[in-house]
């Protein structure tokens, strides 16, 4: 029996315009009476998560910034944060290495040092609390996670530098195709599942999930019932148990309502075995 469900939201959950499923607040509505457990678990700050679920009564606990806090009726109930000194020696690397703009996403709002008008509008979009500012280095912020773009690419220009720097006292989790977040050591999604496991005493096998990129393999390797997308990146594909439908068309609200609520009212093409 299912009493966990946990996805991802960009490229999950959400369509290719930002909006939930037709009817999704109907199929939460059904899973709190079922007494099923919904979780949301996002690389996103919960400033750009809120407008989703806070006029609910029973709003989902949100897993923000890929683990590093969880919030829960607007309230931060677990964080994760970056060492200081690990804070500003990550932030130095963007004056030595070509290539590179950073994102602090800190407990009060979201700094970044612009571009240019169209990268603001992008970083509002994601961070609706975005600040500019001069130079990163002077924010008084504790830090959930540092996002780094490479123009370069990560891996063989950002990448091999942090692991000489920091070897295995950071976790990195690529949320892009040139967008890496960076976190302290052991944060990610999957462990901030795990603690909700133990915390209600849920088991892995019955436990849900679903994502589309590399930040969500931790994700789906902390339950039975893992979902790549069908749009999800081939490696994710390839590691998951199961494939939901593409966000495009609700397949994280198809997989519910066949697999969990048996109501029929979705279709299902889910595919892979038990």
């Amino acid at each position: 029996m299912i009493k966990l469900i946990v996805t991802d939201m960009d490229g999950s959950l959400l369509d290719d315009d930002k909006n939930l499923p037709v009817g999704f607040m109907d199929t939460l509505e059904e899973l709190r009476r079922r007494g099923v457990h919904f979780v949301v678990a996002s690389g996103r700050s919960y400033v750009s998560l809120q407008h989703y679920f806070s006029h609910m009564e029973h709003p989902p606990v949100c897993i923000c910034d890929n683990g590093g806090c969880m919030v829960y009726r607007g309230e931060v109930v677990r964080a994760r944060l970056l060492p200081e000194q690990k804070v500003q020696k990550i932030l130095a690397l963007r004056r030595r290495l070509p290539g590179l703009r950073m994102t602090l996403c800190c407990e009060n709002g979201t700094f970044y040092e612009s571009a240019g008008p169209v990268h603001d509008e992008r970083m509002h979009f994601f961070y609706p609390n975005a600040t500019a500012v001069e130079d990163l280095e002077q924010v008084r912020d504790r830090a959930y996670k540092i996002g780094m773009s490479d123009e370069l690419e990560p891996e063989k220009n950002s990448m091999p530098v942090l692991h000489e720097m920091f070897g295995d006292s950071l976790s990195f989790a690529m949320s892009g195709e040139r967008w890496v977040d960076i976190a302290d050591a052991g944060v990610c999604k999957g462990e901030a599942v795990a603690l909700l496991q133990r915390h209600w005493g849920i088991s892995r096998e019955e436990t849900m999930a679903f994502g589309d990129h590399f930040n969500d393999l931790s994700l789906l390797e902390r339950a039975h019932y893992g979902y790549a997308m069908e749009n999800a990146v081939p490696t994710l594909l390839a590691a998951a148990r199961y494939t939901a439908p593409s966000n495009q068309v609700g397949g994280v609200q198809q997989v519910i309502c066949q697999r969990v609520l048996q109501t029929g009212a979705v279709r299902s093409v889910a595919a892979g075995g038990e």
